[in-house]
This record gives C-alpha cells, structure tokens and sequence, in this order.
C-alpha cells in the first residue's frame, strides 16, 4: 500500500507546480489586475484623475546576488527600523525591526541603514545591493557628506566598498516591507526568518512584491 505523502513533501510539489504555473503566466504574459486598471484608464475615471500622472511601481529583484530594503520611522521623537533580505527570486532570506534612538528623521533614516547593513554582513552576507527611499541618504553616500555626518559616511562608504555593497533609492512604493517592519518595531531588536512570521502589513506587502504585483505612484 503506498503511503501518503508528508507535509514536507505536499509543500514542495505546492512550489514546484506554483513556480511552473507563474512560468506560464509570464510567457502568456497575462496581466495582473492592476495592469488591467492601469492600462484601461479606469483607476483615472474612478478616482477623477484626469490630467494626473499615474505609474505602476513594482519591487525589482536584485542585479546581483541579494538586495536589502530598509527603512526608518519617526514619529514625536520615536523612532524604529527595519529591513528585509532577499534573494534574486524575490524569496526572503530574512528581515528584522528593530528601535532607534534619533533626534531627527534623517538621523534615523542614516542609523537604519547603518544597523540593516551592519546585520547583513554579520549574517554572513556579502555582495548585495541595499535599497532606501531615503535621497538625502544615497547622496551622502554617492557624494562627500558634510559636517556632522562626514566621518560617519567616510566609515561607512569604506566599510561598504570593502564587502561588496551598493547603496541605491528605491521609491516608496516599492519599499513597504522594511517600512512596514519599521512601524511594527519594538523595544528590542526582532529577527523573522519566515514570511508568515513577519508583521501582517510587511507580510502582506512582502507577498505582493514577490508575486509582482504593483502599487499606485500618483503624480500631481
């Protein structure tokens, strides 16, 4: 008598037919329901956004090996983080949130990147991409940061170069996990390792980015 199968078992064949099933979408090149939306200007008609400027914004998989999304929050004088690791598949690797102790937005948005790339690189972790929609902070990175943040940045761009990393912008809307992440952040540093334990905000954002499905950027 043949037995039954494991849940371990029943998972994989659930991956193997769900990544053959998306394999079949993108030939056929099927679209999502907010390309529908989009593309037949009824998202425009419905919300009398004549005249508005509406895009479809997507999380990209990384270039490279990895891409790390962070993001902080300040709000009244608290402040937490977050981010999130994943592979070329989209798959998260890991994420965490975590508090921070900041005066200001930008200082918190500067410490978020520094503790995300920090725990990426002692996770083991190297050559990968880290995404922030924070521009002031990229600039400092990408230029020569000045006054009270220019030894800071020094350290960081040399501690960077030396592990293999990239610092980009990444849009807002293609950043909700790690902002979802920050918002959910607590007294103490959290790590997830699975997507269903993640925040349900981060968890919801996180499954959206890995299906490739859009958020709405309206320009006014």
């Amino acid at each position: 008598m043949e037995s039954s199968p494991t849940s371990s078992q029943i998972i994989v064949q659930i991956k193997i037919h769900t990544q053959a099933w998306s394999a079949s979408l993108s030939k056929l090149k099927i679209r999502t329901i907010g390309d529908v939306l989009f593309e037949e200007q009824i998202i425009h008609k419905y919300f009398k956004l004549a005249g508005t400027s509406i895009r479809l914004i997507r999380w990209l998989k990384p270039q490279s090996n990895f891409k790390l999304n962070a993001d902080a929050r300040y709000i009244s004088g608290k402040a937490g983080g977050g981010a999130i690791l994943r592979n070329q598949d989209g798959e998260m690797l890991a994420a965490i949130s975590f508090p921070i102790t900041a005066s200001t937005s930008l200082e918190a948005e500067i410490i978020a990147i520094i503790i995300a790339t920090r725990w990426a690189v002692e996770s083991g972790y190297c050559d990968f991409q880290v995404e922030t929609d924070a521009t002031q902070v990229v600039s400092y990175f990408v230029q020569v940061a000045e006054g009270r943040w220019k030894t800071l940045f020094q350290e960081m761009k040399d501690y960077i170069n030396r592990k293999g990393v990239s610092i980009g912008h990444a849009l807002r809307e293609s950043n909700w996990v790690a902002h979802h992440m920050s918002a959910a952040a607590s007294a103490q540093l959290q790590i997830f390792n699975r997507p269903q334990d993640l925040p349900y905000l981060a968890r919801q954002a996180y499954f959206r980015d890995l299906y490739g499905l859009p958020s709405f950027r309206c320009s006014y």
